[in-house]
C-alpha cells in the first residue's frame, strides 16, 4: 500500500499507460482532476490517429504549458503513440511525404519524442509521430514549424506562461478548426470588442472536441483574450 501521495503524483500515477482503473475517496473536485488526467492525453492520441491522421481536424499542433504537469501529459501521450501499431495510409507517396515535413519541423527546432519512419509490412505505413518544441523557439520559426503534417503526427508546443501562449496564438496561421481545453467550462467569453481580433479559425469550438491548439490547464485559464484572438463563438 502507498499513501500520502502528493496531489501531483496522484495525477501523475493515473496518467500511465498500465493503469487501467482508478478508485479514490475524496471530493467530486478531485474525481474530475484525476478523470482529466487520465483521459487528455488519450483523447490527442485518438485523434491524431483517426483515420490514421488522413482528416482534415487531425490535431497536428497541440499547446500546452512547460512544467511538470505538461511533460507528464507529453509522456503519457508519448506511450500511447509508440505503443499502437501503425495504421495504412491512403496512398503509396504519403510516408515519403510525411517523412519529408517531418524533416522540414526538424530544421525548424523541432524535436522528435517518438516515430518518424514509415512502417513495416504490406500496404503504406507510418509510425505514429510525436515531436515537441519551446514556446520561444516556435515564435522565432513559427512560419516553418506550422508545415502541415499529413498522417499520424502532432506538433506539441510548450509554452512557458499565459503571455507566451497568446503570443502563439497570434502567430498562428488560417486553421479549420480550434479549440481550448481548461476548467471553466466554457462559462469565460470574450468580450465584445473585436478590434483586435484576428482570424485564425474558420470554425471553433469551446468543448473537447476539434482541435487545432489545444491549450491544456490544470487550473482556471482566463479564456477570454485567447479566444479574441482566435474569434472562437
Amino acid at each position: 500500500m502507498v499513501y500520502h501521495f502528493e496531489p501531483d503524483d496522484g495525477l501523475r500515477l493515473v496518467q500511465q499507460s498500465g493503469v487501467a482503473a482508478t478508485a479514490f475517496t475524496g471530493s467530486r473536485h478531485t474525481g474530475l482532476a484525476l478523470k482529466a488526467a487520465a483521459a487528455l492525453s488519450q483523447e490527442l492520441f485518438a485523434s491524431c490517429t483517426l483515420g490514421t491522421g488522413h482528416y482534415c481536424t487531425n490535431p497536428c499542433l497541440v499547446v500546452v504549458p512547460a512544467g511538470q504537469l505538461g511533460e507528464s501529459f507529453l509522456a503519457e501521450a508519448a506511450a500511447s503513440f509508440g505503443n499502437a501499431a501503425p495504421g495504412t495510409m491512403l496512398g503509396q507517396m504519403l510516408p515519403t511525404s510525411l517523412a519529408g515535413t517531418l524533416e522540414v519541423l526538424q530544421k525548424a527546432g523541432a524535436v522528435l519524442v517518438v516515430g518518424g519512419q514509415p512502417g513495416t509490412g504490406p500496404g503504406y505505413h507510418f509510425q505514429n509521430t510525436l515531436l515537441r518544441v519551446s514556446g520561444r523557439e516556435f515564435l522565432a520559426n513559427h512560419a516553418a514549424l506550422q508545415t502541415e503534417a499529413f498522417g499520424p503526427a502532432s506538433l506539441v508546443v510548450l509554452a512557458a506562461d499565459d503571455a507566451e501562449l497568446m503570443r502563439i496564438a497570434q502567430r498562428l496561421d488560417g486553421n479549420l478548426t480550434g479549440s481550448i481545453y481548461s476548467d471553466t467550462l466554457g462559462t469565460q467569453r470574450p468580450s465584445n470588442n473585436s478590434d483586435n481580433r484576428t482570424r485564425h479559425v474558420s470554425r471553433g469550438v469551446f468543448a473537447r472536441r476539434q482541435r487545432i491548439i489545444n491549450c491544456w490547464r490544470n487550473r482556471a485559464l482566463d479564456s477570454a483574450p485567447l479566444r479574441a484572438t482566435l474569434r472562437l463563438p
